[in-house]
């Protein structure tokens, strides 16, 4: 609404300025009586006149180049955008403006810069910004706007620049040491056992449900079939995770929602590679911008390109319905393949997700909860918090409490 208003402010100040020189052109015709008097709005005339065809020649021969492609990159690095901007007249751009922006994927202008240069007769201007990327998620950064100025600096007339890149960005992954010790994470008989190489180690097929491992499919019958078939195998006694990633959030500002959303993904990546690396067969189950619940099993760079692709953005207090960490806890529980523990990454904790993960505690699984903060909690709101998660102790489920990534210093959880 400020930006409306100055934007109206403006035009009228330019307004009453045209009509004040106006005024001051037609005075000399009053008063003098003569041809004389009228030349100094006949040389204005000519000179707005020279001015305009001046911009239409240099309009016609300014040409924009740009090499730049879609890129991927870990959050906290710097992508360059290098510019060619060509001027194939015999006219010298006096003066020119670029606006360089980068939005989100919230749809909003994390940055935006003027830069201002010329170009001389026949000659390019080269020129380049560095777009630090600071939180994860799809974005997209470029030219718009470009104007060039006429002979007076008065007159301006906008060229159509298409200079759009795309630039993914991905988490910084490392291992959580803490989330997944032997007091954390349990071995079930009620979680499925896999040998990997036998291939006769179940003991009948099923169809596939969202969450089933892709070890466990059988290609074979699946071949012969509509669907995907799954195997059914002999219980054993091996460690599995589900990791549940919740992108529900509170009314925050926007730069606390992306930090936020760091944190959450972060924290998961983590986990995973964690599991990984402890042999603990993990799945992780989000929902992307359709809200449909996805299961991935990410390993690599493109499996978490795929990730920040399709996730639902980061959702400040969404409308029912949402799939949020309790209904998608709801979705694993009903689930065929139960995992012996599950994880939950969120940054609202509701008191439904807490009666959900008790419960899933009495059903002799092993729940987790992660509660990712906003960095600028205060450290009497953080006790407060805690303070709701005290039925948990009781219930003998894990939990830890951490504050968002700060993008200023670009720590890691």
């Amino acid at each position: 609404m400020n930006l409306n208003f100055r934007k109206v402010g403006r035009k009228a100040l330019t307004v009453l300025a045209c009509l004040l020189v106006l005024l001051c052109l037609v005075l000399p015709a009053v008063y003098t009586n003569s041809i004389f008097g009228y030349l100094p709005i006949l040389v204005t005339f000519f000179l707005l006149l020279v001015s305009a065809l001046y911009l239409w020649i240099l309009r016609r021969n300014i040409v924009v180049d740009t090499d730049r492609g879609d890129v991927e990159v870990e959050r906290g690095e710097t992508v360059r955008v290098d510019l060619g901007i060509r001027n194939r007249s015999f006219l010298v751009c006096n003066k020119a403006k670029a606006d360089i922006y980068v939005q989100d994927y919230l749809g909003e202008d994390d940055s935006r810069t003027e830069a201002v240069f010329s170009i001389d007769a026949r000659n390019q201007a080269d020129f380049g910004f560095d777009v630090q990327m600071e939180h994860l998620g799809q974005y997209t950064a470029g030219i718009r706007n470009m104007h060039i100025y006429g002979l007076l600096g008065l007159l301006s007339i906008p060229i159509p620049i298409d200079s759009r890149f795309h630039v993914l960005v991905l988490p910084k992954v490392h291992e959580e040491e803490e989330a997944l010790n032997a007091e954390s994470i349990t071995d079930s008989p009620n979680a499925s056992s896999f040998k990997e190489g036998d291939g006769f180690d179940y003991t009948g097929v099923r169809e596939y449900e969202m969450g089933d491992s892709m070890k466990k499919i059988h290609w074979k019958l699946s071949a012969h079939s509509m669907d995907y078939m799954t195997k059914v195998n002999e219980v054993g006694l091996k460690s599995d995770l589900a990791v549940i990633l919740d992108m529900a959030a509170d009314a925050l500002p926007t730069p606390q929602l992306l930090s936020i959303c760091d944190g959450l993904v972060e924290t998961a990546a983590s986990v995973m590679l964690t599991a990984e690396k402890q042999d603990i067969e993990s799945v992780l189950f989000y929902p992307d911008k359709d809200r449909t619940i996805r299961a991935i099993f990410p390993k690599t760079q493109e499996d978490y390109a795929e990730l920040i692709r399709h996730m639902m953005p980061i959702t400040p207090n969404p409308k029912a319905g949402f799939p949020d960490a309790q209904e998608l806890l709801t979705i694993e529980m009903a689930g065929a393949n139960q995992r012996a523990n599950v994880l939950v990454v969120t940054s609202r904790v509701t008191d439904g997700l807490l009666d959900t993960l008790t419960t899933i505690r009495n059903q002799q699984r092993n729940p987790l909860l992660y509660c990712i903060l906003p960095t600028n909690v205060t450290a009497n709101e953080r006790k407060e918090i805690q303070s709701r998660f005290l039925g948990l102790d009781d219930a003998g489920v894990p939990y830890r409490v951490l504050t968002a990534v700060d993008a200023e210093r670009r720590d890691v959880l």
